[in-house]
């Protein structure tokens, strides 16, 4: 073979790529032992009466909702559990480490990747893009695993976003949560629309708006037309 078919593994290739590659890797590897003494979850506290009934509701991008149901005890542990810095001395030494170490390992790969070859800063491109793939792929198969571990209920198809509101009105009833939850605007309209969807379970949720918005014009003429008819009677 000529020397052109030998290009990719050159022997007199420099070692700026395989010294940034290991220790990128190398450092790496420290980063998520460190973090696994300096982070752990949050010390769990039960909920008072823990076996009663509870949801959750998480309102998705346009006409989705995703709701959480199960006791107290459960809803809370699912939803309430995070992440907490621990701290010990040790955990403190490790955190100062990790972000001096960090900024040396950034410092280290921009002051010696422009004089690598040009398979060195392919090679580094590779490689940082195969750790956010790394990154994208786990947080999915993460997610799929938390989900399957609850069981489904039921899956209902809606229209729109006022479909997911009555949805959530009718299967919950119509109570002080949806102030606390922000679940609707404030406006008579919708306070109207909120009677409506629980009085007519059958009807068509965007019908009762549009019904709703109806009335409410209705309304705003009738205040009108008596306004100006005691404006007229008392000149």
């Amino acid at each position: 073979m000529g020397r052109n078919d030998l290009d990719l593994v050159r022997p007199d290739i420099p070692g700026i790529g395989i010294s940034i590659s290991g220790s990128f890797l190398l450092w790496s590897m420290f980063l998520r032992i460190a973090e696994g003494h300096c982070i752990g979850p949050v010390r769990f506290h039960s909920p008072t009466r823990p076996h009663d009934k509870d949801a959750v509701i998480f309102m998705g991008r346009r006409n989705s909702c995703f709701v959480l149901e199960g006791s107290r005890e459960d809803v809370s542990r699912w939803t309430g559990l995070g992440l907490e810095q621990k701290e010990d001395r040790l955990a403190v030494i490790l955190t100062n480490l990790m972000r001096f170490g960090s900024l040396l390992q950034l410092l280290f790969i921009f002051a010696v990747i422009p004089n690598g070859t040009t398979w060195d800063q392919v090679g580094f491109i590779l490689f940082n893009a195969l750790g956010q793939l790394n990154l994208l792929v786990c947080g999915r198969l993460g997610a799929r695993r938390c989900m399957e571990s609850l069981d489904k209920v039921s899956e209902t198809e809606v229209g729109t976003r006022t479909h997911v509101y009555g949805e959530l009105l009718r299967k919950f009833g119509d109570g002080k949560w949806v102030e606390t939850a922000s679940l609707l605007p404030e406006t008579d309209i919708w306070s109207r629309w909120r009677k409506l969807v629980l009085e007519n379970r059958e009807r068509d949720c965007k019908a009762l708006y549009a019904q709703s918005v109806n009335e409410e014009e209705c309304f705003n003429r009738t205040e009108s037309a008596g306004s100006e008819w005691t404006n007229i009677g008392t000149s």
